[in-house]
Order: structure tokens, then sequence, then C-alpha cells
């Protein structure tokens, strides 16, 4: 595994709630969470992910200043509450009205610990009488600097940003701080995108994270930042299966797995009925954390390995990738990657972002790796949080 420092940007969301798991429970250290509407609007998915950290029992960080995180800490910000310039769209039909429809085992918003979590990375002037913060990404921008700041000043390892949601918070960080983005951050992981020969799930070729703020992806798409993209071409290879629900709740069962599977059983649900999913939901989000941890499960197989009947794997490859945001266009919200094809060849480019290949774009999974990810994680927050109920 990879050690590295996250910060997972999301809209709990189900399968926010998977990668969040897999976040805390790697070797990886879950430096920071930020909310943003897209799943459900920015007061649900923020009040969510507090209740999943204090849930798994993530640390909190010791103060609002705390950007060393020496006793590894995690903070948690509410951040953009609508896209840049397009209307807030969000996704009952799959997750509920608050997010996280059918899901039982969590703390409730206003428990004491709860709250110790909603208001542990905001200065004492922001607290109020009320039970969450305001609705403004102004304090996550200004932790980001500190925080970004701080890491390259003491030759600390740059920043993994995973974004599970629309990238709406990303983008507002590279517009204001772009400088400390290049420096601080090594890599955006974002779980988006439909390419070319994917059916879109909110269109005919948009993927939702994407549609909900098109603007922001394209901000993206066109910085100088590595970026890496798990697209629904190989989020819809990773069905979380019968079989794996069933194995999930192998006796004796701990009320963390009762509540994964109330998790995984509600999306599996909405799936069917929405998508005609019949095997189970696509845990979609969990992939874009999975990539950081451990990149060879998405090598993609090549022809060509030494002897007769060998393989050899390769890391994904970028493409030039584009994103539709007009107005109006029946591709709003499409990601158009540049694959090469028999009648037009691959280009051959050096460059980075606006001047050649800007996303690396994830084309398979090696699920059976995948789900001992999944499952090493699962035993490990078992271990950490307690005994399995009988």
């Amino acid at each position: 595994m990879s050690g590295k420092a996250i910060w997972l940007d999301c809209d709990p969301g189900h399968d926010d709630a998977l990668a969040l798991l897999l976040a805390l429970f790697s070797s990886a250290h879950l430096v920071g969470c930020s909310a943003v509407g897209g799943n459900a609007p920015v007061q649900a998915t923020f009040a969510n992910a507090a209740r999943l950290l204090t849930f798994y029992g993530a640390k909190l960080p010791d103060g609002p200043q705390d950007v060393a995180l020496a006793k590894g800490g995690t903070h948690l910000f509410m951040g953009s509450e609508l896209p840049l310039i397009k209307a807030a769209r969000f996704d009952p039909g799959i997750h509920g009205d608050d997010g996280l429809g059918g899901v039982v085992g969590l703390p409730e918003l206003e428990s004491e610990h709860v709250q110790q979590r909603v208001w542990a990375s905001y200065p004492p002037v922001v607290r109020s009488q009320g039970q969450l913060p305001p609705a403004t990404p102004g304090y996550l921008l200004r932790y980001w600097s500190d925080l970004l700041s701080y890491r390259i000043e003491h030759n600390l390892p740059k920043l993994t940003l995973v974004a599970t949601g629309s990238m709406t918070n990303v983008a507002l960080l590279l517009k204001a701080f772009p400088d400390l983005a290049e420096q601080g951050v090594e890599e955006v992981v974002i779980m988006g995108g439909a390419p070319p020969g994917t059916r879109g799930n909110r269109g005919a070729l948009a993927e939702f994270n994407i549609l909900v703020d098109p603007e922001a992806a394209a901000i993206l798409f066109n910085h100088p930042i590595r970026v890496t993209m798990a697209g629904l071409n190989v989020t819809h290879q990773a069905i979380f299966r019968p079989d794996l629900l069933k194995r999930l709740l192998t006796p004796p069962v701990s009320p963390l797995r009762k509540t994964l599977a109330s998790i995984l059983t509600f999306f599996a649900d909405t799936y069917r009925t929405e998508f005609g999913f019949q095997e189970g939901p696509p845990v979609h989000d969990l992939l874009a954390v999975a990539w950081v941890l451990q990149p060879e499960i998405f090598f993609n197989e090549e022809a060509g390995g030494e002897g007769e009947g060998k393989q050899r794997f390769a890391p994904p490859r970028a493409y030039e990738t584009r994103v539709e945001c007009a107005d109006g266009s029946l591709a709003l919200g499409a990601t158009v990657v540049d694959f090469p094809t028999s009648t037009a060849p691959e280009k051959v480019t050096t460059g980075w972002g606006r001047e050649g290949p800007n996303v690396v774009v994830l084309e398979s999974v090696a699920t059976d790796r995948l789900w001992e990810l999944f499952f090493q994680c699962v035993e490990r927050a078992d271990e950490e949080k307690g005994p399995r109920d009988e």
C-alpha cells in the first residue's frame, strides 16, 4: 500500500461512504475531508461526512489550525453549496433525499460526538447555536492554503486530492491558489466521466459528477496538475454482487458490517429500479481511492509478454480529454476522450494539460484484487472498532 497523504472531497452518498472507509483503514493518511453539493445538498453531504467519520472512529484534528497533523487527525470542512455557473442538481432517486437513504447504525447529527466532529476544524468565532457551519467554501480554501504552504515549506510529500463528487471545490482551489496547488498537490483523482463507448448515467453521454458542474471539470482538466479519471467505463466493471454481500455478512457480524450492508443493499435496490442493474450496484467512488492505494489493480493487459501465452500489464495512459459545457446541448456534461482509432491514429505529443494529453483514463480493473483490498480494510476497521455482535 501507498502510505500517501489523501484529501477526500466528496458528496456522501453511499459509494462515497465506502471510499471514506477505504481511505481511513489503509496505510494512507486521510488528512482531511470536504463536502460538496451533488448527491444531496451540501448541508446534507457535510452532515453525512461528519456522521460517517464519527462512526468509523476517525481521529479529530488538534484544533482548527492543525496543519502538522502529528497525531494523525482528519479535518472536515463544508465546501461549495452551488456549482460555479449551473443551477444545483441532486440525485435523490439513487441516494435518497438526505444522500444516505436506508442506512442504519450511524450516530445522529445532534449527538455529542458528531457535533465535536462538525466543529473541530472551525474557529470558535464561527460556532453558533446551530448544528452546522455556514455553507461557504471560504474556510476550506483558507485551510487548504495553510496546509499546502506548511507541507511545501517543510518538504513533506505532496498531497493526493481525491474528488468523488462534482469538481467545484477543486476548481476553486486551482483558481484561488494555482501556485500552491501545482507545488503541493501530486495528483487529482476523480470519480467521474463517461468516455466514448460508455452510456452516461444522467444523460445519454453525461456522468452525474461531471454534469453537476461541467465548468469545474473543464478547469481541472486544463490545469497542469496530473489528473486521473475513474469513469463509468471502469466503475461499471466493479459490481458488488450477492456473493460479496454474503461474504460481508458472514457471522459473527459486527455493527460496522451491518451498516455497510445497509449501504450496499439500498444502493443495489435503487440501481436495480433506476438503471436495471440486476447483480448489484457499481461501487464507483471506491475505485478512485483504490487507484491511490494500489494503482497496479488498474493496469491494462497487453499482448506481447515473453514466451508463448505470456501476458504483460501496462499502466493506464493519458489522453486528450474535454468537457462539453454548452447549455442546451444534448451532450452537456460529456467527457470527450480522444482515443486513437484505425482512422485517427494516436497523436504524438509531449505536453500535458492544454498542450497535449491531460487525463489518465482508467480502462480496466482487476476486481478480485479490488475486493480483497476492500475486505482487508473492513477487517482492519473491525479490529479497531471492537468485537463483533453474535
